[in-house]
């Protein structure tokens, strides 16, 4: 394995080392991001999503939150980041190295605001609705009646 990684490397690295030191490669690498810069944005997104998703897998969970799952923290991260970068291409008109960082932060937080959100719609959202009933029949003049 480690002699085709190698073999690939070298492959792929004479003709990148070639056109670099070819003497108008200045001019060639300002055409290239003049003219496809929001393609090389979408590409450092997709390079940093999974940076984001291995950085939130390392990263200590606190010891205040319920524990994830490697797994399921690898698909909070890489889905709220896909998401996060559908939502910029979709929304943005004019794209910058700002929502890179953006979607890479996306990737490394998601993981601990999963949870939080699941809380809020499992938990909190039922106490609401039975709180604002009572206050709806309380205003109306309904008497509560539990058998």
């Amino acid at each position: 394995m480690f002699g085709l990684l190698t073999r690939l490397s070298v492959i792929f690295s004479v003709p990148v080392i070639s056109v670099l030191q070819n003497a108008y490669a200045g001019e060639v690498y300002k055409k290239v991001v003049n003219e496809y810069s929001d393609e090389a944005i979408i590409f450092l997104c997709l390079v940093v999503i999974p940076l984001g998703s291995i950085a939130s897998i390392l990263t200590p969970d606190p010891a205040t939150e319920q524990k994830i799952s490697v797994l399921a923290k690898l698909v909070y991260s890489i889905l709220a980041s896909i998401i996060a970068m559908v939502y910029i291409i979709h929304f943005e008109k004019q794209l910058s190295i700002v929502h890179v960082a953006w979607v890479a932060g996306v990737a490394f937080v998601a993981p601990s605001v999963v949870p939080s959100l699941k809380a809020l719609i499992f938990e909190l959202l039922p106490t609401i609705k039975d709180n604002l009933k009572k206050r709806i029949n309380a205003f109306f003049g309904i008497e509560n009646k539990e058998n």
